[in-house]
């Protein structure tokens, strides 16, 4: 039997939910993944033990992978799905990003993905680093626009922040959901389709299959 896991970091991208998200991909129980709230810095307030050093010796096992490529969007099925809309996109980066300023990598284009939804992944956290009641994530995250009925892509600079997301929709017991590892990364520096510098009216999901 796999073993439970706790991920937590030391990172104002919480890339811990990025960690879990890929042994999600690889097959591991959802059920038996988790994260600590607030990280290292929570730990180390309420008094948690910390040590130095080289790594314990583990004990090497055989691990099976079971892909998951559902929990995986590619660029060609961003482009589908822009044609034909079927998942929301949910777009995790900070507003002024999505709205057309200044990307933070060099050669990328500004903008966000036509029809998508801004809902930075900040948003989510309190000021000390720790998630905010799962409850108050939900109506903010229906607040902007999102159906938590229809199936929903996230996305954010390079497929990091984006799982913060993911993570709060399996808290939510909302499963359809998705990833788009790629993210602005690679979408904008692809020319076919540029992205957006001011806010258009989102497509129309018009089917769950």
């Amino acid at each position: 039997m796999l073993p439970n896991i706790i991920f937590y970091d030391n990172s104002n991208y919480h890339s811990s939910c990025r960690a879990l998200w890929m042994f999600k991909v690889f097959g591991h129980n959802p059920n038996q993944l988790y994260i600590l709230d607030g990280g290292l810095d929570a730990w180390e307030k309420f008094g948690g033990k910390v040590e130095s050093g080289e790594p314990r010796n583990l004990t090497t096992k055989t691990y099976t992978v079971d892909y998951q490529a559902h929990l995986i969007r590619t660029l060609v099925q961003m482009k589908t799905n822009l044609h034909h809309p079927k998942e929301q996109v949910v777009d995790m980066r900070h507003a002024v990003r999505y709205a057309g300023g200044k990307e933070v990598r060099v050669n990328m284009r500004s903008g966000h993905i036509p029809g998508s939804i801004c809902f930075p992944y900040t948003t989510m956290f309190e000021a000390d680093g720790r998630w905010k009641p799962i409850e108050k994530i939900r109506k903010q995250i229906s607040g902007v626009g999102t159906d938590l009925i229809h199936p929903i892509i996230t996305t954010c600079g390079s497929g990091v922040t984006s799982a913060v997301l993911n993570f709060a929709l399996d808290l939510m017991n909302i499963n359809d959901h998705s990833l788009y590892d790629g993210s602005w990364a690679e979408w904008g520096s692809d020319r076919l389709f540029p992205g957006e510098e001011s806010l258009n009216e989102r497509p129309v999901v018009t089917s769950l299959e």
